[in-house]
C-alpha cells in the first residue's frame, strides 16, 4: 500500500487499515463503542484480489472527498492517483480472470444466466 513521509499523508491510514476501521481518516475516526476491528481472511486469490479492489475503492471515496475540500494538497493527489492505479490494475486482472466486479463492466447482459450460481456449485 501507499508510503510517504508528508504530513497531510500522516493524517491517513493505508487502504488496509482504513478498511478495516472503515474510514481513511486518522483526525475523524472514532471507533465504536466496544468494537474491534478484525482482519478479513480470504480463502482463495479471488476473493483475495476481491477485497484488495475493495481497499482500493474507499481510499478512493475518503480521498476524494477530502480532496473536495483541500484540491491543492498535492501529496494526497499522489496518493490517491497511486490508488486510481491499482484499483484500475486489479479491476482489469478480475474481469480477466474471474468475469466482471462492476456493472459497467458486463458486455454481455444474460452472460450471468449461463453459469451456475455460486450455491449450485
Amino acid at each position: 500500500m501507499y508510503m510517504n513521509n508528508n504530513a497531510s499523508i500522516n493524517q491517513f491510514y493505508d487502504a488496509n487499515e482504513g478498511f478495516k476501521k472503515g474510514n481513511m481518516s486518522k483526525l475523524i475516526y472514532k471507533p465504536y463503542k466496544n468494537y474491534k476491528e478484525k482482519e478479513v481472511v480470504t480463502r482463495n486469490d479471488k476473493e483475495a484480489l476481491l477485497l484488495f479492489i475493495q481497499k482500493c475503492d474507499l481510499a478512493i471515496q475518503d480521498l476524494t472527498l477530502y480532496l473536495d475540500i483541500k484540491e491543492n494538497d498535492e501529496a494526497v493527489l499522489k496518493m490517491l492517483n497511486f490508488y486510481k492505479k491499482e484499483f484500475n490494475e486489479a479491476r482489469e486482472k478480475y474481469l480477466k480472470m474471474y468475469g466482471p466486479v462492476y456493472i459497467c463492466q458486463i458486455t454481455d447482459p444474460f452472460k450471468w444466466n449461463d453459469e451456475p450460481f455460486p450455491w449450485e456449485k
